[in-house]
């Protein structure tokens, strides 16, 4: 029977793929694996330090709920990784906890071409963490160890940053294509010293309650506008932010004061 063109076949489900990376030198060799994650047809990223390769259930509960933010509740998809135990012990488990149908697929041993568009997001990831630790490190004038509790924030922020700002040949960005919006959030440095509000509860929207608080910014929440900022006293998410000026931007005390990670 003849087989159909590209044009001429009906895509039934959505492939997502997942992997595990280093950050790649040599030097770095010692670096806790980081589990990278991929939409082929949202052309969305996501990407997380584990603590090891082991299963656990934090991780399975961040892939579903990535799955489930993107659109895919319910929904079948496939799911790709290599044929590493620790990933397919992972895909199983998020199989299990998914109400819609995962499709399994293995890539051949030694064949990492096989899934070149997983691929491309692992090298974007790759360079885009590069590029931001070598110049967080320079204003900060620290080296952020790898295992540290900044660098555990930057793993995710690199792939959020993707995701928001890289316009792709569609003309629009991953969190328009999964939204459906255009982002409004504000482009902000890794590890910046900012300014920023935490609005006051329903019910008491009194200005007098809004106080000014200064921070470390680390990132943005996946479907929204908020900002993630860190302080002395712990994590906070928000929706109002301001840079300070250059001179005032970088605190090279964060390096030391930060001690709630990504992953606690």
């Amino acid at each position: 029977p003849r087989v159909g063109g590209p044009a001429e076949r009906e895509r039934v489900d959505v492939g997502f793929s997942a992997g595990l990376a280093l950050l790649g030198p040599r030097a770095e060799e010692d670096m806790q694996p980081s589990l990278v994650m991929y939409d082929d047809d949202k052309r969305a990223f996501w990407a997380v330090g584990v603590q090891s390769k082991a299963v656990s259930e934090s991780v399975v509960k961040y892939v579903k709920d990535i799955l489930d933010q993107s659109g895919y509740e319910g929904a079948k998809i496939t799911f790709k990784t290599d044929q590493e135990p620790s990933i397919i012990a992972l895909k199983r488990a998020v199989s299990a906890a998914r109400n819609g149908e995962t499709v399994p697929i293995e890539s051949p041993v030694r064949a990492s071409k096989s899934n070149g568009m997983m691929e491309s997001a692992v090298g974007a990831w790759q360079g885009q963490l590069r590029t931001i630790k070598h110049f967080t490190e320079e204003k900060l004038g620290k080296r952020l160890e790898v295992d540290g509790v900044l660098f555990s924030w930057l793993i995710p922020f690199c792939a959020e940053t993707l995701n928001k700002f890289k316009v792709g040949d569609d003309g629009r960005t991953a969190y328009e294509r999964v939204t459906e919006h255009k982002c409004k959030s504000v482009m902000i440095g890794f590890a910046e010293s900012v300014e920023f509000i935490l609005e006051a509860e329903k019910g008491n929207k009194h200005k007098a309650d809004s106080h000014v608080y200064h921070g470390i910014f680390l990132g943005y929440v996946w479907r929204s506008t908020e900002y993630i900022v860190g302080t002395r006293e712990g994590i906070y998410k928000c929706r109002t932010v301001r840079r300070k000026a250059e001179e005032q931007a970088y605190d090279p005390d964060c390096v030391n004061y930060l001690k709630i990670s990504y992953n606690d």
